[in-house]
Formats: C-alpha cells, sequence, structure tokens
C-alpha cells in the first residue's frame, strides 16, 4: 500500500480527525481520543468538587450535630471508596482526607488528578486549539497545585470549591465560544455526557444507600438533588414537594435537565451520529445498538413504589454496567485499529499530571 501524506497538525482543522487508512491513523485517533477524554475529565473534576463540597457543608445539617466528623467520614469514604487506600484513609482526619480527594496525584480520581489529565490530553492537541483553551486550563491546574501548599491551607472549604467550580465554568465558556463545531468540538461533548450519564447514575447509587439509613429525612434529598447542581431545576418542575420518586424522575428521565442520565445519553448519540456520518465507520453499528438498548431501557422505566431499595441498587448498577460498556465500545470503534480492544491503560487516560 502507497504512504499516504498525512497532513501537518496545522491544517487539520478542515480535514476530519479520523482517517481510516492504515497509515498515520494510530496519530489521529490518538488525537481524537484525546479530545473525548478532555471532556470527560474537565466533567469528572466539576462532579467530584461538587461531591466533595455538598457532603462536607451538608453533614451538620443531616444529623443536627456540629462536629459529627465521624459521620462526614462515612459519607465521604462511601461517595470515593478506593481499595487501594481503605486502610489508609479510615484512619486520617477529615481535613486530611480533604486534602487527599483534592490533591492526592497518586489517587486517579483526585481533583488534581483529573485536572492534570485533562491539561495533558489538551497539550497533546494544542496545535488543533484556540490558545486561549490552552491558557485556561494550564492557569487552572498550576493555581489547583498551589492549593495544596501553604497558599491554600487558610482557605474556607466553601471558598475554595466555589472557585474550582468558577475555573470549570470559565474553560466550558471559553470551549464553547472559541472552537469550531467540527469533530474536535464532537468528541468532547461526546466525552463530556458519557461522563454525566455515569456521575448521575453514581449519585443514585449513593442515594440508594443513604435511604436505608434515613427514610424519614428531608435533607439527603436534598443533598443528592445539589450532588447534581439541580435544586433550582427541580423546584421549577416540582415546586417544594422532594420525594424519593421524583427526584429519581428527575435524575434518570427528565428529557430538559442537562445532567439527567436520559439526556446526557440522547445528546451523547447526537455527537456521536455526527462524526459517523461524517466518517463511515462500520463498527458504529454495535454501538448503536447499545445506545438504542440503554435508551429503551431508561423508557421502560422503574416502578419505585413496587420494587425495594435493593431491586433499585441492582436496576443502577446494571444501567451503569450498561454505560461502562458503551464507553468501552466508543473506545474500540473511534480510537483503535479493527482488532484491537480497549484498555485501561491508554496513556490519554493513565498519564500523570505534569
Amino acid at each position: 500500500m502507497a504512504l499516504i501524506n498525512v497532513p501537518k497538525l496545522q491544517s487539520l482543522r478542515k480535514e476530519p480527525i479520523l482517517i481510516y487508512q492504515k497509515e498515520g491513523k494510530n496519530m489521529l485517533n490518538r488525537m481524537a481520543e484525546s479530545f473525548y477524554w478532555i471532556g470527560r475529565y474537565m466533567e469528572r473534576v466539576d462532579f467530584t468538587t461538587r461531591l466533595i463540597d455538598v457532603n462536607y457543608h451538608s453533614h451538620h445539617v443531616l444529623l443536627d450535630k456540629e462536629n459529627n466528623q465521624e459521620y462526614l467520614k462515612k459519607r465521604l469514604l462511601a461517595a470515593f471508596s478506593d481499595h487501594r487506600f481503605a486502610n489508609q484513609l479510615i484512619e486520617i482526619h477529615n481535613h486530611e482526607l480533604l486534602d487527599f480527594l483534592s490533591f492526592e496525584h497518586t489517587y486517579d480520581n483526585s481533583i488534581l488528578s483529573c485536572l492534570g489529565k485533562a491539561r495533558q490530553n489538551v497539550r497533546i492537541v494544542r496545535g488543533q486549539l484556540p490558545e486561549k483553551i490552552w491558557d485556561s486550563i494550564n492557569s487552572f491546574y498550576h493555581w489547583l497545585k498551589a492549593q495544596g501548599g501553604q497558599e491554600g491551607n487558610n482557605q474556607l472549604p466553601y471558598r475554595f470549591f466555589e472557585k474550582i467550580h468558577q475555573k470549570v465554568s470559565l474553560f466550558n465558556g471559553i470551549t464553547d465560544s472559541t472552537m469550531l463545531r467540527e469533530n474536535e468540538w464532537n468528541f468532547i461533548q461526546a466525552g463530556k455526557f458519557i461522563e454525566r450519564a455515569a456521575n448521575s447514575l453514581r449519585i443514585l447509587q449513593l442515594f440508594c444507600d443513604l435511604l436505608k439509613e434515613e427514610r424519614e429525612s428531608y435533607h439527603p434529598f436534598i443533598s443528592i438533588i445539589e450532588s447534581a447542581d439541580g435544586l433550582e431545576a427541580f423546584r421549577k418542575h416540582y415546586s417544594n414537594q422532594i420525594k424519593q420518586e421524583e427526584i429519581f424522575e428527575f435524575l434518570v428521565h427528565n428529557k430538559a435537565f442537562p445532567k439527567s442520565v436520559f439526556f446526557s445519553l440522547t445528546n451523547l448519540e447526537m455527537y456521536l451520529k455526527i462524526v459517523e456520518n461524517d466518517i463511515y465507520i462500520v463498527r458504529y453499528t454495535k454501538l448503536n445498538r447499545l445506545l438504542t438498548g440503554i435508551k429503551a431501557e431508561l423508557s421502560a422505566g422503574f416502578d419505585l413504589k413496587e420494587q425495594t431499595n435493593r431491586d433499585l441498587q441492582t436496576w443502577l448498577n446494571e444501567i451503569h454496567g450498561m454505560v461502562n460498556q458503551i464507553g468501552m465500545e466508543i473506545e474500540n470503534c473511534f480510537f483503535y485499529e479493527e482488532g484491537a480492544e480497549f484498555s485501561e491503560s491508554s496513556p490519554q487516560k493513565k498519564v500523570a499530571a505534569v
């Protein structure tokens, strides 16, 4: 087969990211994968920050005790369980736990780790992005890294987490206002929406455990909706009538709330089809079947009144497993040679923060 001249990085804006000739394909697929993981990791930074923030600031109200530190630790460990660190985390004080979840570079889902991986992926495709995007994430990363040292020790948690939310919003705003709506953009959006679907399911899985202990309490319901940044939107739909069934309907099935599972999967499907229509991919058939299947499962619904919490947890685990399978198939469909398999060791996902 004759060699193919791969366009220079500067000219790739007017060319499809994916070129399905064998020569040059790997490089271009790695770039597409980087865009996808930029979307996932920036969404994960926002979600992790919110989940820590909501748990930290709600534990006083939940138990009506000013200093119930053990309960705070229990909630945080339930939300961010990692068997590799279980023994280490159970012995440390709560302020050390917050530092670990925020800054620990060996913990893959710490805020700093996720931001560092997003930044590294932006670095990989920097030549295809507006310079303001790199400036935004680079300054964000160095600011956050400095907070783990002496400079951030006296900052109140609320102000610290709020600052992270603002910087994520700034990054998203710059991305939305400066990027061309081409395949680079489509992959970032696909990464963002599959991450949102997984995160909303994760909130509900944690929610099931809380229900077993606090069936009569109003405040856990508030904290669950706040974890999805949806309290005001929820009240617009349901006023102040906060019930288990309404929360489930809102986070799973709502077609207007941008972080519901259904909304996220619908947008994921839309952006992937734009890419698929732009560049014909035979392997998209399996991915399309998975997306159709999970949306049909969601449309079938789940009757909370007739099922136990254990049944709900089982159902959520199955849906979450389907989302993870879709994520693996996206990798196989768009980013790997035919016959190659998805690998958790992908450099775009495992690259260390630098």
